[in-house]
């Protein structure tokens, strides 16, 4: 690693710092509240700041290394924790792999909840990130960190938030529908190219995995920004690979049957089952 390209960092580090105490500084003088005010904005530009990635094992590993080297030595701080990447690195994909794992292979599990789908999302956009992006992050997350012990929360402050409860116990509606099903994105995906291939398209040959993706996230009604960051091609990439023995899953494969059945598109159904039998037949041997 050439250490000389990332002599930048504090200054980075100093930019956000400067920016993001600017701003807030200015929006307290403008408020009526100033002590309301100072508690807002100190949730929104250091303790939420939304380019700081939260609920990220991999992000909190890194971000612990990088306090650890700045305690031991905060001028090389940064090229130490690069120097280690690959050890956060292998430690959120274990992580993430075993959490494929449970929901993979045994397919009497429950199905994934919408929030352990994008957390898993948010762990493999995170990997896919160039150290370049990373350093960027990791001077953000300094800056906030810095700002945070400059201004002191005031914890007596109660801020509004339009995250709470709309309804109380008293006033809440209760409803008797019951959801009938529930899919998941992996199924989704799967789904979808079993469509693509009995039209007799094919992932890799008749189009890029960045063209698969992108026509999932129409379906998904999902917004784009850099398809190859994209959470769901990670997700697309290990869902095709077909000649990965936990991927596509028994579970997935059983889920999206009946739809196909009850369309009566015996081509898919067919396919579908070649699928099922060859895994089921996997399972006897081991």
């Amino acid at each position: 690693m050439e250490l000389r390209k990332y002599n930048d960092f504090d200054v980075q580090v100093d930019e956000f710092y400067n920016q993001l105490k600017t701003n807030y500084l200015s929006q307290i003088e403008l408020a009526k509240d100033k002590e309301y005010a100072k508690a807002f904005f100190y949730s929104q530009y250091f303790e939420r700041n939304v380019n700081v990635p939260k609920d990220s094992f991999f992000f909190d590993t890194l971000t612990k290394l990088l306090v650890h080297h700045y305690r031991l030595n905060p001028e090389m701080a940064i090229f130490n924790t690069l120097d280690q990447l690959h050890l956060a690195r292998e430690r959120a994909e274990f992580v993430l792999n075993t959490a494929f794992d449970v929901y993979d292979v045994d397919s009497r599990s429950e199905p994934m909840s919408f929030m352990q789908e994008e957390v898993l999302e948010k762990e493999l956009y995170l990997l896919e990130l160039d150290i370049p992006e990373l350093v960027n992050l990791l001077a953000i997350y300094l800056a906030t960190k810095r700002l945070m012990a400059e201004f002191p929360k005031n914890e007596t402050v109660e801020l509004f938030s339009l995250e709470a409860p709309l309804l109380t116990d008293k006033t809440s509606f209760k409803s008797n529908a019951k959801v009938s099903a529930r899919f998941t994105e992996s199924q989704q995906v799967l789904a979808i190219h079993f469509l693509f291939e009995s039209l007799g398209i094919q992932a890799r040959r008749d189009y890029s995995l960045s063209a698969y993706a992108r026509f999932t996230h129409l379906i998904a009604r999902r917004e784009i920004t850099v398809i190859e960051n994209s959470p769901k091609h990670s997700m697309i990439k290990r869902l095709l690979n077909f000649k990965d023995e936990k991927h596509p899953s028994l579970k997935d494969l059983k889920a999206i049957l009946p739809y196909f059945k009850d369309m009566r598109l015996d081509g898919i159904v067919a396919n579908i089952n070649k699928e099922i039998k060859f895994k089921e037949d996997e399972n006897k041997k081991k």
